[in-house]
């Protein structure tokens, strides 16, 4: 991209267009003149819609420096002139600190989102059907995420070795296995479950079991969606790796149960559950399309090579790490949901997520006091 570009992105034409004086350019052209001549090779670290981004954020910057007033302005120029460095450096430290900020905020709003849509399911729903939902969305992602068979995180790292060795047609194998390895290991398990419902179906509570029912319809989804995140993390794609689990299938779940009762629908978990399939669906299989999508920008098409043993030997063990790791995770929701009510389930389901908002302070004040022991 040239100089004349950003300029133009920037709303001011290039100097022997404007009609100024020499050294006469206006305010907001002296603003961004400092990141507009830097060299040009830190603009092409990544692609146009990405340096358009760091462009606009330095405007902001430069902005806000001039329109703050004096002495807050001296106060705030230390931490001002480390976000124009970051935002305009093409190291690997500063891309890696961008992209740990960027999933940093996305886990922030996916918290405030799931404390907001947890109060207005409980509030629509009551205690006794959010409970039922609650129970069977947690299992529901157990499942996916342990179907997926240890492929979400072998990915990233056998993507990496496959890339420093130049083998491509590896990489184009390993990205479709990924998928195939989740969509049949969870079918094969939602397909599994479905019998079990049919056979063992008057051994569990009855309103329970349209619910696990649509939950084993969702789970290859799930599962796809995980394995998608890791393709995207392999990639570095923080925006495209997270956006979708955390960001748009939770707000797409709750626009579609408000959508459901404003059409009619009873107050239901069976609502909540055939909203929250929906949802995963429109999220999951519009992922797919992007990530296959900016994967054949980036591979191209063409011939495709198999490590399957390989593979599935590393996978296998990542399977059992992350799995006991998520199981310690969700066993409290899911011990609660196996012995008490679903009232009680909801009660406890919603204090639960209320203690992940409280992580975020704890975050935030050893961050601060980190960074004040080291001044």
């Amino acid at each position: 991209m040239t100089e004349a570009r950003f300029r133009a992105f920037a709303g001011h034409p290039a100097p022997e267009q404007s009609g100024t004086h020499s050294g006469g350019v206006s305010a907001f052209a002296t603003m961004t003149q400092p990141f507009l001549n830097r060299p040009m090779a830190i603009w092409t670290a990544g692609s146009v819609a990405y340096r358009e981004y760091c462009v606009s954020l330095m405007i902001a910057i430069e902005t806000a420096q001039r329109l703050l007033p004096p002495a807050l302005r001296s106060r705030l120029q230390p931490l001002l002139k480390k976000l124009k460095e970051a935002a305009t450096d093409a190291g690997e430290t500063a891309m890696a600190q961008r992209r740990a900020a960027s999933a940093f905020i996305i886990r922030i709003v996916s918290a405030a989102i799931a404390f907001v849509s947890q109060i207005l399911l409980a509030r629509v729903m009551g205690e006794f059907e959010y409970g039922i939902f609650a129970f069977v969305w947690v299992l529901v992602i157990l499942a996916g995420n342990l179907s997926c068979l240890g492929f979400h995180t072998s990915v990233i790292r056998f993507l990496h070795q496959h890339k420093a060795a130049g083998d491509i047609a590896a990489i184009r194998g390993l990205n479709l296995t990924s998928r195939l390895v989740a969509l049949a290991s969870s079918t094969t398990i939602a397909g599994l479950g479905l019998v079990f419902l049919h056979v063992f179906g008057d051994r569990i509570e009855p309103y329970y079991l349209i619910p696990v029912s649509i939950a084993f319809f969702t789970m290859p989804m799930i599962a796809l969606g995980d394995v998608l995140d890791g393709t995207a993390r392999s990639n570095n794609w923080t925006v495209m790796a997270l956006s979708p689990t955390y960001l748009i299938r939770p707000t797409l779940i709750l626009l579609f149960m408000i959508a459901a009762i404003l059409i009619g629908a009873e107050h239901t978990a069976v609502t909540a559950m055939q909203a929250a399939l929906a949802a995963t669906y429109v999220t999951t299989l519009t992922q797919l399309f992007r990530v296959i999508r900016r994967l054949a920008r980036h591979y191209g098409a063409g011939a495709r090579r198999f490590e399957i043993a390989s593979w599935f030997r590393f996978s296998l063990v990542w399977f059992l790490i992350d799995g006991i790791g998520f199981l310690l995770t969700n066993a409290d929701v899911i011990f609660v949901g196996l012995y008490l009510p679903p009232q009680e389930v909801a009660v406890y389901y919603a204090a639960a997520k209320t203690i992940v908002l409280v992580q975020f302070v704890y975050f935030s004040i050893k961050a601060v006091a980190a960074r004040a022991s080291r001044s």
